[in-house]
């Protein structure tokens, strides 16, 4: 408080703009990133005052939105707020406010979803800087228990189609990520179909076509149907996804959404995704998913990229398929792996991340083959992967030992193939077709 001396009298100036409690106030968001799952429910973020560390100096209030990303309000993933108000008293130093996370049962695998919170000034309060507005949730849906993390992907580095696997391990050797899965290529035919899962009230085919591209140099086949038959309460039914618009048919007819007969179809237009819940006979519904998407294919001799469009089809729940299920993809749920080090030449040298991968299937006999460990998968998600060869897969399915390495499948690849969307007779089928 200054006071300033006159000739003939004394002033006094009150400089009220110097106290501390007339100092702009400076929030935001801290932390700035969340993330939750789905079964949490709801996901809690924190605003501070930062530039006041004992706390508001006054009250004041502030208005909360949220805004899509990549999870949005149409899709029912998350509980939008629109202008929600919360409130800061006198020696305040966080407040917090609470979002709804929808749990819908459904494995984005995409691979994570985000949507955002954004801080508004409140009307009619003056000198409140809002320096970090906005917070980012990422709604972690592949850490669900029930989500199981099979992917039908492409390998955009050599161009060869990729199944990932999650496996059942039994390891000898400290493995690091509690989360393994095998990851190998089926190459696929032009205008052929191949099975990928063959149980005893579900059967999944899937139809492969040469992607088009203007290299020369590429040599890749991508799914671009898929061909679902499942047994309901009553009957069985044919459930086809294409490539173009995940246009989605039951039986022949169109279907944007129904449930019928046991059986639930929801195509979401707006996502180019298609989830698909079938009994399998069983008490717990076999959740999959149809992803139509577009990606980049990178041409191995000008290393160029070019566009390409795909199916990605993805199990959810894979514990409601049974044990001796098989396919591409069927043949590896359930069953026990055993990982452990290699200890032999691969390529003439010895590398530290071979391990023998040994699968034990109840309808076979014992495979065996090696495996070359990562700590990402395909898609650079962080989980530990074995990239592992079948009878197609080039280098990693030789090793310099007297025997060969085996392959991952059963069998040869052509050894799943079928004459049709719809078919169910292959060298493995394990379809009951007089269920039907």
């Amino acid at each position: 408080m200054p006071i300033i001396i006159t000739r003939d009298r004394t002033r006094v100036i009150i400089n009220d703009t110097a106290e501390p409690e007339c100092d702009p106030i400076t929030v935001g968001y801290d932390p700035v990133t969340y993330v939750t799952t789905e079964s949490d429910g709801s996901v809690t973020l924190t605003v501070r005052v930062f530039s006041h560390p004992g706390g508001a100096p006054r009250p004041f209030t502030l208005a909360i939105n949220t805004q899509d990303g990549t999870a949005t309000v149409a899709d029912d993933d998350y509980v939008p707020v629109d202008g929600e108000i919360i409130q800061f008293n006198a020696g305040d130093v966080t407040q917090t406010h609470t979002i709804g996370i929808n749990d819908d049962d459904e494995c984005e695998n995409d691979p994570n979803e985000n949507f955002f919170s954004i801080i508004a000034l409140d009307s009619g309060i003056p000198d409140i800087i809002v320096t970090v507005p906005r917070a980012t949730v990422t709604i972690d849906d592949t850490s669900e228990p029930e989500c199981g993390l099979t992917f039908f992907v492409n390998d955009t580095l050599t161009g060869d189609p990729l199944l990932t696997v999650p496996i059942w391990t039994n390891p000898t050797v400290e493995l690091g990520d509690p989360v393994e899965s095998l990851c190998y290529e089926v190459h696929g035919e032009d205008g052929s179909y191949f099975n990928l899962i063959s149980d005893e009230c579900t059967s999944v085919n899937a139809y492969y076509q040469e992607a088009v591209t203007p290299s020369p140099n590429i040599n890749l086949n991508v799914v671009t149907q898929i061909g679902v038959m499942a047994r309901g309460d009553t009957a069985c039914w044919n459930i086809q996804v294409d490539l173009d618009g995940c246009n989605t048919t039951i039986n022949g007819g169109l279907s944007l959404g129904t449930d019928f007969d046991g059986i639930s179809v929801k195509r979401y237009a707006t996502s180019s995704r298609v989830r698909i819940s079938v009994p399998n006979c069983g008490d717990t519904m076999l959740v999959m998913w149809v992803f139509c998407r577009a990606g980049q294919v990178e041409d191995p001799v000008t290393w160029d990229y070019f566009d390409i469009r795909f199916i990605r089809f993805v199990v959810m729940r894979g514990l409601n398929l049974n044990e001796q299920s098989h396919g591409l993809i069927g043949q590896f749920w359930n069953v026990p792996v055993t990982v452990s080090s290699y200890t032999g030449l691969f390529g003439g040298a010895e590398r530290s991340d071979d391990y023998v991968i040994t699968v034990d299937h109840p309808q076979s006999d014992p495979r065996s083959f090696v495996g070359l460990k990562y700590s990402v998968t395909w898609e650079f998600e962080k989980r530990v992967c074995y990239y592992v060869g079948n009878t197609q897969a080039g280098e990693l399915s030789e090793v310099s030992d007297p025997n060969p390495n085996d392959s991952v499948i059963e069998g040869d690849y052509t050894d799943y193939k079928v004459d049709s969307l719809f078919a169910t007779d292959f060298k493995f089928s394990h379809f009951d077709g007089n269920r039907c």
